[in-house]
């Protein structure tokens, strides 16, 4: 009996970790493709630094569909990663609290209205510009933009209280300082965008960088704990 047990846990540690491999692979890719505005700067260099990067994306644009696409697959890989989660909290028993619950509900908010906010771009079609202005900062496609953004701020802060026990000290606070300067970014990018200064398009830049290092920070801990849990 004491042998059918120890190869029941070696069997469920394998299983996690497997599973712990593919949500760091999805994590990545999900980044990965939340970061693709970055090739505007050889698609459609004159948008970059220019514009509100949500231009990439405009109806006549060099390229639009493809950055359109990018993030419509960010909001796949972002359903995938949440659900491969839920696997992962599952086979380690960590679904009985809240926090799991709201990580994945972060994640998921993220992905489906990363999606919806790269279908509704905030430019008018035909005019093929898209200037940072007070016309556009409450428009749908950038309040789905906010909804999107809350996501990763529910998901990351849902990571943290999870792990902090589980985690070394060094990991949850660079993860909390990850959080503190993605958070200031942000906040920084929406009142340089209202006092229509330029400097803003620098800070949403940075704000979009470290937004997908968030998404796989939240990966990265949570797989920390799953693997301290399957040791135990």
């Amino acid at each position: 009996m004491l042998l059918l047990d120890c190869y029941n846990k070696e069997v469920s540690s394998s299983l996690v970790n497997k599973y712990k491999t593919q949500a760091i692979i999805l994590a990545a890719i999900t980044g990965t493709l939340y970061s693709l505005w970055l090739l505007g700067y050889w698609l459609n260099p004159a948008i970059m630094n220019n514009m509100d990067l949500s231009a990439l994306q405009a109806a006549g644009q060099p390229h639009f569909t493809f950055f359109v696409a990018g993030d419509v697959l960010t909001g796949v890989a972002s359903i995938s990663l949440a659900y491969q989660l839920i696997v992962i909290f599952n086979k380690s028993k960590t679904l009985k609290s809240l926090s799991p619950w709201f990580c994945l509900s972060g994640i998921a908010i993220f992905g489906i209205f990363t999606a919806i906010s790269a279908l509704l771009p905030s430019c008018i079609a035909s005019s093929k510009v898209c200037n940072a202005n007070m016309t556009n900062v409450l428009d749908v496609h950038d309040i789905t933009g906010v909804i999107a953004s809350l996501g990763i701020f529910i998901g990351l802060s849902s990571a943290l209280k999870l792990t902090y026990k589980d985690i070394k000290l060094s990991w949850y606070r660079a993860t909390l300082i990850l959080q503190i300067a993605w958070c200031l970014s942000g906040i920084i990018f929406v009142i340089l965008s209202i006092k229509l200064i330029n400097l803003s398009l620098a800070f949403q830049q940075v704000f979009l960088i470290l937004s997908s290092l968030c998404i796989i920070m939240i990966a990265v801990i949570i797989n920390m704990k799953t693997m301290n849990e399957s040791i135990k």
